[in-house]
């Protein structure tokens, strides 16, 4: 048997090819979300595909080429939906962007306690859940790279630089210091988060990072646990195991 997982994300679609592992894909593909959607051909041929988006413009077209180029049903995951065994306590439920959700209960069902899931994507997301599912929600920020480039498009002289994770906090140049504000601006974030989540459960919780920028803030940051890059599409993948 084997199962796709494709989440659509703000700039990049994301795939992989799953067999009877809930951990470790297959195979795993990515592109940006304005390109046609290219299967790697020596992908085998699933009986079934779990879909997710946060991008609504995208998805009619994007469906349709899934469903085309796979030629079997494909299941698609919103916000409303029931995610496994993860309760979600948020006001209302499904306001809350599914990615989220489904990083969230791939993360919790890795830890199987206390997890503080942090997303370092197009934006920066830190979600808590308890170890009996209960999803008690968290924060959005602007992710690394939005911050940058906001901070070159807003002001009139800091130019655009690329992500370092070797920058001092305590920067003699210019580039320098832009990079040393966004890269320890999120790890003083998440330290500072991490001891609330602590709080708020009473004890100590596990810290599971995705995204883009996960790797390079998990290189200066003592509180990740793992970084797991494919912690969505492995949300879809738990979910279909899940499903009756």
């Amino acid at each position: 048997m084997t199962v796709w997982t494709v989440c659509t994300g703000n700039t990049r679609v994301a795939m992989a090819s799953w067999g009877d592992s809930l951990e470790v894909p297959l195979q795993t593909h990515r592109f940006q979300s304005e390109e046609t959607l290219q299967v790697p051909v020596d992908w085998e041929e699933p009986s079934r595909i779990l879909y997710a988006s946060v991008r609504p413009d995208l998805d009619g077209e994007l469906f349709e080429q899934i469903r085309l180029q796979a030629g079997c049903p494909v299941r698609v995951v919103e916000s409303g939906a029931q995610i496994g065994s993860l309760t979600n306590v948020c006001d209302p439920p499904d306001a809350v962007g599914v990615d989220r959700l489904l990083g969230a209960f791939a993360g919790w069902k890795r830890s199987g306690g206390d997890t503080l899931i942090v997303d370092f994507g197009t934006a920066a997301t830190y979600n808590l859940v308890q170890s009996d599912g209960t999803f008690l929600g968290g924060m959005i920020a602007p992710g690394l790279g939005l911050g940058i480039r906001a901070l070159a498009r807003d002001t009139s002289l800091l130019p655009e630089v690329s992500l370092s994770p070797e920058v001092s906090p305590f920067a003699v140049r210019t580039e320098e210091a832009i990079q040393a504000g966004v890269l320890w601006g999120a790890v003083g974030t998440l330290d500072r988060l991490t001891r609330e989540a602590e709080n708020r459960c009473g004890g100590q919780v596990q810290v599971i990072a995705t995204g883009g920028d996960a790797q390079t803030v998990a290189a200066v940051s003592d509180r990740i646990d793992s970084v797991v890059p494919h912690l969505v599409l492995e949300g879809l993948r738990r979910l279909d195991d899940e499903m009756p």
